[in-house]
């Protein structure tokens, strides 16, 4: 059998068991780090994974006020936060963050918000055990691309995790795309437009 096609039958079990089953999900605290600002046209990478254990916390400068993710200085560079199963060293720990239950009308996966100089995007994801995510950010033209890359080799479970991505975009209105990578393969997961004052 494929990786492929068993990530799909675990992506199978998974909404079954969520269905049958529900369970809560559970939160952790975010890691959040900075990205510089990009080198056009490439991306600029924020890794959104949290800092080994004593290690100092990297998300102090990038929360505004009242704790908020801010955008860092650099239109088109980036700061991203991960809170969830992707902060699980384990497929003990991931066990901790169970993926939400199957409902008839969920919520949208990804929302895109203006803040003070640039967009917030939210992203609630369902994956596989065992993983890590990275984050890039690019521009072309009016259109923002948040690149979420997850990596590693997975687990037997799945869990959720949700990622959050301060963009600085200049003022206007603009179209945020977000892609999810994994395994190799690329998806639009979402393009939403926003306008930043």
């Amino acid at each position: 059998m494929s990786a492929r096609s068993a990530l799909s039958v675990l992506l199978l079990v998974a909404a079954c068991a969520s269905h049958a089953g529900g369970g809560g999900a559970g939160a952790a605290s975010p890691a959040a780090t900075a990205s510089p600002a990009p080198a056009p046209p490439e991306a600029t990478p924020s890794p959104a994974a949290a800092p080994p254990a004593g290690a100092p916390s990297l998300g102090i400068a990038s929360q505004g006020p009242g704790g908020g993710l801010v955008p860092p200085a650099g239109a088109g560079a980036s700061r991203s936060a991960v809170s969830g199963c992707l902060t699980a060293a384990t497929e003990s720990d991931g066990s901790r963050f169970p993926a939400p239950p199957v409902s008839r009308n969920p919520a949208p996966p990804v929302t895109v918000t203006a803040v003070p100089g640039g967009a917030l995007v939210v992203h609630e994801l369902t994956h596989a055990c065992c993983l890590r995510s990275q984050v890039t950010s690019s521009l072309d033209g009016r259109r923002a691309v948040v690149r979420e890359t997850l990596t590693g080799t997975p687990c037997r479970c799945m869990c959720g995790s949700t990622l959050r991505t301060a963009v600085a975009l200049p003022a206007g209105a603009w179209t945020v795309a977000v892609e999810l990578e994994t395994g190799g393969q690329v998806r639009l997961v979402a393009e939403l437009p926003v306008s930043v004052r």
